[in-house]
């Protein structure tokens, strides 16, 4: 492995000067700079594009927030880590959200802080790997796969009902083969809202499996009307031993045979979620019209932004939409500056009434106005 390269940027002399002697000691470390405020951080960086940006989040000149979110933007192969003497939760959400990948509370533990640059640095590289292999099968390129993710940054939007109804119209408007894969890797509910039994699922996959194959894999998914289901773990404790590299292998056996993969995602930004959202084609971005939903998914789509997702690749999808409540449609189109892809009418009795019975929308209330809305957004998802 090439040494990785790391910018110091801090204040203070004394921690720049601590951190170098920690990081002198690891032989595939080198320290290329450092930079005492944050206008020299943001101007090193450009000049000597470092693998890792080690960076205080209290800069002066320029803060470490606003040169996270510079430099992540423009160097896509630097990688921010944030370091701050303070453990407070909303600094990690900000650092974060700013486009750090990770944040270590001073004051530093050498083994600590070298074990977290050779972690970050490893994802880092292994993603990018995983990218080229994406790219290389041809998962945006040859038009014969398409690869939807359902996603939002708050629960209780209606993820699974969309991606299971989504999934299922597809299925009837194409006649394709459609697969869904379950990657609320601890509350998953997709089979459940089918009124299937979580027999087998991808931990077993991943477990009983010595060799990765299509046809193994098929043998621990579950078919529901044309439909082929992934289903997530039956026990929440089974999602730390599913990996990014677990879901990319999984996603380039399903393109063998499937026309359209819909990935129904947990409402955070984790590692395997995050590897599902970059081979996705399209991210269908979840809101409803309250304003806690609003809030956090304006949130998302500012980290989806930092990540590099532009507007044709993800898509604005208000969900239980109803006016009544002092929100309207053309205030969100303000308020997320974007286009709305598809807008669904709130219809609470009728969707209650499909999770309770198993029965999809599209299949048991396929004349409601409801389901007309899902095939609408089925029909610009063939496109």
């Amino acid at each position: 492995m090439d040494k990785i390269k790391i910018l110091i940027a801090d204040n203070r002399r004394d921690t720049r000067e601590l951190i170098k002697t920690y990081l002198s000691k690891d032989r595939l470390i080198k320290v290329i700079g450092e930079a005492e405020n944050g206008k020299k951080a943001l101007e090193l960086s450009m000049e000597l594009k470092p693998d890792i940006l080690l960076i205080y989040y209290n800069m002066i000149e320029i803060d470490g927030y606003e040169v996270t979110e510079k430099v992540t933007s423009e160097l896509r192969d630097t990688v921010v880590i944030m370091t701050s003497e303070n453990d407070d939760i909303s600094l990690v959400k900000k650092a974060m959200f700013h486009g750090a990948k990770e944040y270590v509370v001073t004051p530093f533990l050498q083994d600590t802080l070298v074990e977290t640059i050779r972690s970050v640095y490893e994802k880092e590289f292994l993603k990018k790997a995983n990218h080229e292999v994406i790219n290389s099968k041809g998962t945006h390129n040859d038009n014969k796969c398409k690869i939807i993710s359902v996603f939002s940054t708050k629960g209780g939007v209606g993820k699974s009902t969309i991606a299971i109804n989504t999934a299922l119209a597809l299925t009837k408007q194409t006649q394709e083969k459609v697969a869904i894969m379950d990657l609320d890797l601890q509350f998953g509910d997709v089979l459940l809202m089918v009124n299937k039994e979580p027999v087998t699922s991808i931990i077993d996959f991943i477990n009983q499996c010595d060799e990765y194959t299509l046809d193994n894999l098929k043998l621990f998914m579950h078919d529901y009307k044309g439909v082929s289901i992934l289903a997530s773990p039956v026990s929440p404790e089974f999602a730390e031993y599913i990996s990014e590299e677990h879901i990319v292998e999984i996603i380039n056996l399903l393109k063998q045979e499937f026309r359209y993969i819909v990935i129904d995602n947990p409402n955070n930004f984790d590692e395997t979620t995050l590897s599902a959202l970059d081979a996705s084609d399209t991210i269908l971005l979840i809101s409803t019209m309250d304003i806690v939903s609003i809030k956090n998914v304006k949130v998302g789509m500012g980290v989806l932004n930092s990540i590099g997702y532009n507007d044709e690749k993800v898509k604005l999808v208000i969900n239980k939409a109803n006016e009544k409540f002092g929100i309207k449609l053309k205030d969100l189109k303000t308020v997320f500056d974007k286009n709305i892809c598809q807008v669904i009418i709130e219809d609470v009795k009728t969707v209650v009434t499909s999770i309770n019975k198993g029965t999809p929308l599209v299949l048991g209330f396929s004349s409601s106005k409801i389901s007309k809305c899902i095939y609408k957004l089925a029909e610009q998802l063939k496109k």
